[in-house]
């Protein structure tokens, strides 16, 4: 009879050992614990916080985004994304137009960063396809890279490198059209209704005129004046935009 209540006894103080250690445990856990190197805080915090992206694609002018709220909506997209580690895949897509370009941190170093199906940032890789946050990233780049003044840029930088066509034919004397181009342009808008878009595109097959923008005679930039209201745009054979001309609409 001893020896059952002796067992008790210890079976009884294990069990309370036991819940205070487990106890001590939770509480150790759920404490805020604070880093007492100033040094080691303040450089994880400035290795953290962008001072700006600056990003494009080949043969067009980079963009450079500096504002800082909307930095930080990028930037809280992207963390808020799943991450991998990066691994380097030999598959590119030819169907969707890719972003490379470079992070600025707070502490003076840079990342690199590429956003097309995904987004990679320096060796990790954040969201995966058809992600929204990945989307409208992509989406913003897009509007900023293939804008009418970035465009009319690349135009005007590349003036003795575009081809202009009517009907197949190389048109003469294309240097004061080159400048009419660029006027029409200025006055022009982005199409964001994709029902429109898709009419648009498939009632105006055969443009008027086409713009051919070379590099090492190799086209990458593509204007096809579908009529007197609309243009479509092209970067390596992909379509990326359709512009209204606003002072005919």
């Amino acid at each position: 009879m001893r020896t059952r209540w002796m067992i008790l006894v210890f079976i009884v103080f294990a069990t309370f050992l036991t819940m205070a250690f487990v106890s001590n445990k939770n509480k150790e856990y759920s404490k805020v614990h604070f880093i007492d190197d100033e040094k080691e805080v303040i450089e994880k915090y400035e290795s953290t916080v962008p001072l700006k992206i600056v990003f494009g694609v080949e043969h067009l002018p980079e963009i450079e985004i500096v504002n800082p709220d909307l930095l930080f909506e990028i930037w809280s997209k992207i963390k808020n994304l799943p991450v991998f580690e990066y691994v380097k895949s030999g598959k590119s897509s030819d169907d969707e137009v890719s972003f490379n370009g470079k992070v600025y941190f707070l502490n003076k170093e840079n990342k690199e960063i590429q956003v097309s199906g995904d987004i990679r940032v320096g060796d990790k890789v954040y969201g995966m396809e058809d992600n929204p946050a990945v989307k409208y990233i992509h989406s913003l780049m897009e509007e900023r890279v293939f804008s009418v003044e970035n465009l009319v840029k690349t135009l005007e930088v590349r003036e003795n490198q575009i081809e202009i066509f009517t009907n197949s034919s190389e048109v003469k004397g294309k240097n004061g059209k080159v400048t009419r181009i660029c006027e029409l342009l200025q006055k022009s808008v982005r199409v964001e209704d994709s029902k429109e878009i898709g009419e648009v595109l498939v009632k105006y097959r055969t443009p008027t005129y086409e713009i051919e923008v070379l590099s090492g005679g190799k086209e990458f930039l593509r204007f096809e004046i579908l009529n007197d209201e609309y243009c479509s745009v092209y970067y390596k054979g992909n379509f990326v935009e359709l512009l209204r001309i606003a002072n005919n609409s």
